[in-house]
C-alpha cells in the first residue's frame, strides 16, 4: 500500500518536470530585439502615450469647462429670472 503511494506521488510530480523543461525550452526560442530596435520600440511606445494623455487632458478639459459654463447659465437665469 505503501509503495502505491509513493508511485502517484511521482506520476504527480513528472509533470511539474515536464513543464519547466517545456517552460526553458520555449524561453530559448525567443528572439530578443536588438538595442536600436528596443530603442524605436520604445520611442513608439512614448510618443503613443504622451499623445493619448494629451488627447485625454483635453477632452477633460472640455467636459469641465461645458460644467462651469452650464452651471453659470442656470445661475444667470435665476438672477434675470428667464
Amino acid at each position: 500500500m505503501g509503495d502505491s503511494a509513493k508511485a502517484e506521488k511521482t506520476k504527480a510530480k513528472a509533470p511539474k518536470k515536464s513543464w519547466f523543461d517545456g517552460l526553458k525550452s520555449e524561453f530559448h526560442k525567443i528572439i530578443w530585439p536588438d538595442k536600436t530596435e528596443l530603442g524605436k520600440e520604445t520611442l513608439a511606445v512614448a510618443v503613443v502615450s504622451i499623445l493619448l494623455g494629451v488627447l485625454i487632458a483635453v477632452v477633460d478639459f472640455v467636459v469641465f469647462l461645458s460644467e462651469i459654463i452650464r452651471t453659470r447659465v442656470k445661475i444667470w437665469q435665476k438672477q434675470t429670472g428667464m
